[in-house]
């Protein structure tokens, strides 16, 4: 059972404002037709719940999403369903007249099959990417290396087919960690290197089973540096991030999730991502390019983290060396498909990021359908 722990939502008015003044909404209140919203990255429901409470837009129908069935069973979800889902139990309607919330227990790299949805009829798709705070501080969960905990890091805690974190580290070769430190946690070669031997030299004499065992073993191949007049950062938050990215495939389902949405939303729709640190804004980012026809070469970058990433997920092959994999997508578009509103990015003011400390590392991007 997760714990209810208090989450706060990060650039919400942001994220409301940018549903609020979609193309394909005004357009749907003044017909008054049905608008609808895909939430894939779910949690708490925070940003939903702003969404589903604004006077404004009560034909609106959010499809919601998380791969966290633990969510489900929280307080603040549990309240949301009581408020605008499970409605009017009549034969003749269907879910979405008879709800405002309907929620499914999946992966946003499966959107279009959990839904059931129709290419062309979703106004808003939004993903709140990362981890959240109620995650973190579970540390039955295992993502945070500041608790102790089991060493797991998986989002679907009851999933037979996802490896956990302590398979990955445990069974994994020098070399493989090494790579999974570097390119999905962006922590030097040096130091990725350091930290896999490290890792590896325990391992060998020991299971490590825990993540204060693992934070300990990061401590100690890259020691704490403090910088005078700078934020601090544990050494062993790019490790953590990296393990967990490579355990629940997040880049790939990003990947995947993308391509759906850019076949899911209408046109005047937008996808409105909000990210944490620079591979998932990255990734964001080149679709973006692409879709605008200013960058032929497809995610050219994201192979080669898809040269580490097996499709046959399994203890196997976390014994192999990773070999590049460089594969183009070089079709020319005959026009664009997608743009940028506003121009830049948005981040949170200096207020939010005083009050929530989390929220610093925060980009939002809105992308339009053309």
């Amino acid at each position: 059972m997760i714990k209810n722990s208090f989450h706060v939502p990060v650039l919400l008015n942001e994220v409301v404002n940018a549903v609020l003044t979609t193309p394909s909404v005004i357009k749907s209140k003044k017909d008054n037709s049905k608008i609808r919203l895909i939430d894939g990255c779910f949690g708490f429901g925070s940003h939903s719940k702003a969404i589903l409470s604004n006077e404004s837009i009560k034909n609106m129908t959010i499809y919601g999403c998380d791969e966290d069935i633990d969510v489900f069973t929280s307080g603040p979800v549990k309240e949301l369903i009581r408020d605008y889902g499970e409605k009017r139990n009549g034969s003749k309607e269907t879910e979405e007249e008879r709800n405002r919330l309907i929620l499914k227990h999946g992966n946003i790299s499966n959107m279009k099959e959990i839904f059931g949805l129709e290419d062309n009829t979703v106004d808003n798709i939004f993903f709140d990417l990362g981890v959240s705070s109620f995650q973190l501080d579970n540390e039955e969960k295992g993502f945070s290396f500041r608790t102790e905990g089991p060493l797991d890091m998986r989002m679907n805690q009851y999933s037979d087919n996802t490896m956990s974190a302590y398979e990955v580290v445990n069974y994994s070769s020098i070399e493989k960690l090494r790579d999974i430190i570097y390119h999905y946690g962006e922590e030097s070669l040096n130091k990725s290197l350091k930290i896999s031997k490290m890792i590896h030299d325990f391992k060998s004499k020991t299971p490590i089973n825990t993540t204060s065992q693992l934070a300990d073993l990061i401590h100690l191949a890259n020691p704490q540096r403090y910088k005078k007049n700078s934020r601090f950062t544990d050494s062993a938050t790019k490790t953590f991030q990296a393990i967990r990215m490579y355990v629940n495939d997040e880049l790939y389902n990003l990947e995947q999730a993308l391509d759906q949405s850019v076949d899911l939303l209408k046109p005047g729709g937008r996808l409105i991502v909000l990210t944490f640190h620079s591979l998932e804004d990255r990734l964001v980012k080149e679709y973006k390019k692409y879709f605008e026809k200013k960058k032929m070469k497809r995610l050219s970058w994201f192979n080669l983290l898809s040269s580490i990433h097996s499709q046959n997920r399994d203890v196997s092959s976390l014994i192999q060396i990773p070999i590049s994999d460089y594969k183009y997508k070089n079709e020319r578009l005959s026009s664009p498909l997608l743009s940028m509103t506003p121009k830049r990015i948005i981040r949170p003011s200096k207020e939010e990021i005083k009050s929530n400390p989390r929220s610093s590392s925060a980009k939002l991007r809105v992308i339009e359908k053309l």
